[in-house]
């Protein structure tokens, strides 16, 4: 299955507002999927490790069998935002968020432009 990729740019001035962003885009997707279940699919990938990148990028896992289309949104916010890493023991400012909403169960075609959106800054 082909990935979708999609690019956003948001204004956010703090990380419950970053979550409220994610069970938007993720329910735009997947209706189907409650605010609860979102967390929850989060929760868990987070329990093997959360997702910083680097000291200013995060990748946050919204994995679920009820997901149809995977897709990649690439986050930029506008404004950088505290984040703290339970793994790391401390508190980042991040500047970019990858948000992958994929199906276990698929298989995935390559995402084109994860890596120069990791490397770009």
């Amino acid at each position: 299955m082909k990935i979708e990729e999609e690019y956003l740019r948001v204004k956010i001035s703090k990380f419950s507002e970053l979550k409220d962003c994610v069970i938007n885009l993720t329910r735009k997707l997947e209706p189907s999927l409650s605010r609860e279940e979102i967390l929850a699919d989060i929760k868990k990938r987070d329990e093997m490790g959360d997702g910083l990148v680097s000291t200013s990028i995060l990748i946050i896992h919204v994995i679920d069998q009820k997901i149809k289309q995977d897709t990649i949104f690439y986050i930029t916010l506008e404004n950088k935002i505290s984040y703290f890493s339970v793994s790391e023991k401390n508190d980042y400012q991040l500047a970019k968020v990858i948000l992958l909403v994929i199906n276990p169960k698929h298989n995935l075609t390559s995402a084109n432009h994860l890596m120069n959106f990791i490397k770009n800054k």
